[in-house]
């Protein structure tokens, strides 16, 4: 059973707005983040923040361009 195009669009809905909120999320707290996290020096905790913060975002990217291709149509399945 394949989905029809606004199926599909509603089925990836969910995963666009989690995109989308934690690329709002990391532009919002830029600034503390570079205050409080950059100007540190390394230590294990600052390195395992910056791993789960990071490859979250590098997931949440991929995931979108996947689900819409390199010109941000939809692809169907």
């Amino acid at each position: 059973m394949s989905l029809s195009t606004g199926e599909s669009r509603i089925a990836k809905a969910p995963n666009d707005a989690v995109t989308f909120q934690q690329m709002y999320d990391t532009l919002i707290n830029l600034g503390d983040e570079a205050a409080f996290i950059w100007s540190q020096r390394w230590s294990v905790g600052k390195t395992l923040y910056l791993l789960a913060r990071y490859t979250a975002i590098i997931d949440a990217v991929v995931l979108f361009w996947c689900s819409y291709g390199p010109l941000f149509q939809p692809v169907t399945y």
